[in-house]
């Protein structure tokens, strides 16, 4: 009996040791995914016209910056490839810095886009005026 008594207390302690190791795995694997999307979530510079990746999406060289119809900022001719492996629309922000100050944004959206397709990037600022003496731009994710 007691014998018996000891196994079933072994094998509790073992069934307990057992789920406290697969959710210690689950929460490091979690953790790992959290830092990754966050490091992602960062702003990352970016040289006017030439080519980048963000999140998993390619621009391609040869887009600018202009002034839009009512004197603000835009971004044409942007290209953007979706190089995830799942369907998804590329929502960047284009942010232009004088030093720490932020000038202005321009939101860029694209069509759908499966795994490798590419679309145009269709861009818009609220801003009213263009940044005049920018020096730097940077690209982050819209949400």
């Amino acid at each position: 009996m007691r014998n018996v008594l000891l196994v079933v207390v072994l094998l509790f302690v073992l069934l307990i040791g057992g789920c406290f190791a697969i959710l210690g795995a689950g929460l490091d694997a979690a953790d790992e995914a959290i830092k990754a999307e966050e490091a992602n979530d960062k702003p990352k510079e970016v040289a006017e016209g030439k080519a980048f990746t963000h999140d998993d999406y390619a621009v391609d060289a040869g887009w600018t910056v202009a002034k839009d119809a009512t004197g603000g900022v835009t971004i044409k001719n942007a290209r953007v490839t979706n190089d995830a492996d799942e369907g998804r629309t590329a929502l960047l922000t284009f942010t232009f810095y004088k030093g720490s100050e932020n000038l202005a944004e321009v939101e860029c959206s694209s069509n759908e886009l499966q795994a490798g397709e590419s679309s145009k990037l269709d861009c818009v600022s609220f801003d009213s005026d263009f940044p005049t003496g920018y020096k730097t731009i940077k690209v982050a994710d819209a949400f």
